[in-house]
């Protein structure tokens, strides 16, 4: 990358950072809450109207957003006719949730399902308002004012949650907190970024949207069966409350993919758009990202793993409600560092614009998981499921590297250069928790909780800056040393 564009790529790192930390802080407090006010019956209710809402949001979306941000040159005629299409997508993925809705009693034995699919269907058509200043704040890499609108959006979600939890609302509380977080975001959003809404429609334009969105669509149904094939199994075959405690140990222990992917993954795409004709500065930078996430998601899942126990109780409030979810949860954080590592791929992927390759590796990831789902749960339970979906997650590297190679000149050894320090770091770390009797102190309080983590995460950080010689703080230093206040992207 050109030093301009890479000092703006690292602002806007710092941007996310400060963002996604404000709103993890919002996020974990109401999850901690919830997780002790609610019980597992209530996260399965949720657990399975998101399969229903994650399904038709990948037709509300379509690749309309991607497809617009990657325009070299983008007039009015196509950002508009992009949000003239987004509006229609969102009428029709509100009135399919309306009509697919009574589906779930097929599925579930809970019929509150059927009411909370239509009441967070609501935000398709809200979400459809931020179009406009999204996209253009993206195409800006202006993440400064786009951490603003997700971070009232996150106060607004936990708030909410929190108070009418609190007050006897059971499961409805994350339901609306949603709607309203929807309703927060683009108000934020479009006051942050006035754009004027008109309606206009470029047909060529249009086709062109389609036809580059159709495989991130097909792309991002494939995507939707792999990550929630299993919540419909667990959930049709065993119940809401075993659901609950799947839904829960997934969510915390991919917590941080999902911190990284919004802090750096989320930037390559538009980043690397500006640069797709310079593969050797594509390559580069991947690598570099690919260090920087090895050391966080490692560091992170690996200290959730040691303290597993710990957590769990802390989140049913001194009880043992959540510890049936121990294994589950322990191996879903191996989930979360191989995904944490892999999530940088997409954004390679379709700034080159080869988005089919995208729907090649989910489609081998959800092949294998599909056909194994039922015995594995049959035989090993949720702890055999959350294997099973570590193994084919994992499996997408083997269309991933291919093209990789093929495209920016990706080597194996590049990507073992990248990895090798965060994962020796992990094995040092993990070995020194185990002679130290550190996973097994099985102590409750939140004090011994947070001495874990500390303690885990800290060793972690010093064995990898030991053996890294601090190379990914000496490139920080370096950079933010020679930022200029006026310096502007090309």
């Amino acid at each position: 990358m050109t030093a301009s564009l890479k000092a703006k790529t690292y602002q806007n790192i710092g941007y996310n950072a400060v963002t996604k930390a404000v709103t993890f802080i919002f996020q974990a407090a109401a999850n901690i809450i919830l997780a002790r006010h609610l019980t597992p019956d209530d996260y399965g209710v949720i657990g399975f109207a998101m399969i229903f809402i994650n399904f038709l949001s990948q037709f509300n979306d379509f690749g309309i957003n991607s497809a617009v941000v990657q325009e070299k040159e983008l007039t009015d005629s196509s950002l508009y006719t992009g949000f003239s299409m987004k509006v229609l997508l969102g009428f029709l993925a509100l009135m399919l949730s309306l009509i697919v809705a009574p589906l779930a009693n097929y599925f579930f034995d809970n019929l509150a399902v059927v009411n909370v699919v239509r009441l967070i269907s609501l935000s398709f058509i809200i979400n459809t308002m931020s179009f406009l200043p999204t996209t253009l704040m993206t195409r800006e890499l202006n993440y400064k004012l786009l951490g603003f609108a997700q971070m009232g959006a996150a106060l607004m979600t936990s708030s909410v949650s929190i108070a009418l939890v609190l007050n006897g609302f059971t499961y409805w509380s994350i339901v609306i907190a949603n709607v309203c977080a929807s309703v927060m975001s683009v108000v934020i959003l479009n006051l942050l970024h006035p754009v004027r809404p008109r309606f206009h429609l470029d047909r060529a334009k249009a086709l062109h949207y389609l036809q580059f969105g159709g495989n991130l669509l097909l792309s991002g149904l494939v995507t939707f069966a792999l990550i929630n094939t299993d919540n419909l199994v667990i959930g049709s075959l065993e119940g809401a409350k075993t659901l609950g405690f799947y839904a829960l140990a997934f969510t915390w222990g991919s917590v941080i993919s999902g911190i990284s992917w919004s802090v750096i993954s989320t930037l390559l795409f538009p980043t690397f758009a500006r640069i797709q004709e310079d593969r050797a500065r594509i390559k580069r930078g991947y690598l570099m990202t690919l260090e920087m996430v090895a050391l966080l998601g490692i560091m992170a899942n690996l200290s959730l793993f040691i303290a597993s126990r710990e957590f769990l109780v802390y989140l049913g409030d001194g009880s043992d409600k959540w510890l049936p979810a121990l294994q589950a949860f322990r191996i879903l954080c191996v989930y979360g560092m191989i995904r944490t590592i892999l999530e940088p791929v997409a954004g390679v992927i379709i700034s080159l614009g080869h988005t089919g390759l995208l729907l090649k590796a989910n489609c081998l990831a959800t092949l294998l998981q599909v056909v194994l789902l039922y015995p594995v749960l049959r035989r090993f339970g949720i702890e055999g499921v959350a294997a099973l979906v570590t193994v084919s997650y994992a499996a997408q590297y083997l269309v991933y590297f291919p093209a990789l190679k093929k495209e920016i000149g990706l080597k194996f050894g590049d990507v073992f250069s990248s990895l090798r320090t965060a994962i020796f770091a992990g094995i040092v770390v993990y070995l020194l928790s185990n002679f130290f009797a550190l996973s097994g102190m099985h102590r409750y309080g939140a004090g011994d909780l947070w001495i874990k983590l500390l303690v885990s995460a800290g060793f972690f950080f010093l064995v990898h800056g030991q053996l890294s010689r601090w190379r990914i703080l000496r490139e920080i230093r370096s950079l933010l040393g020679g930022l200029k206040p006026a310096q502007q992207v090309p």
